[in-house]
């Protein structure tokens, strides 16, 4: 039985598995990237690294068989100083 940090059962692979997790992560990339509101964040980022390390976070959430080895985001995300505002 998989605990409940590891997502849902099934999740993963009806997203599509692997190539379902990475569209999405480079579809929300883009997304991101594209608002003024916070693109600002991404300036100078290496952004394959950070969709790779986003991606297996997403993966581990939706279910897959893998373990996130990640820095905890609580940690990247206190350095970048996100409001309320742009969080949401």
């Amino acid at each position: 039985k998989k605990c409940e940090s590891q997502g849902t059962d099934g999740l993963y692979e009806s997203l599509g598995g692997a190539d379902g997790t990475k569209l999405f992560v480079d579809k929300l990339y883009e997304c991101l990237r594209a608002d003024e509101r916070i693109k600002h964040y991404f300036t100078g980022s290496k952004m394959d690294a950070v969709k790779e390390s986003q991606g297996q976070f997403l993966a581990v959430t939706f279910g897959a068989p893998i373990q996130y080895v990640g820095r905890p985001l609580d940690r990247i995300h206190s350095v970048m100083s996100i409001s309320d505002f742009e969080f949401d």
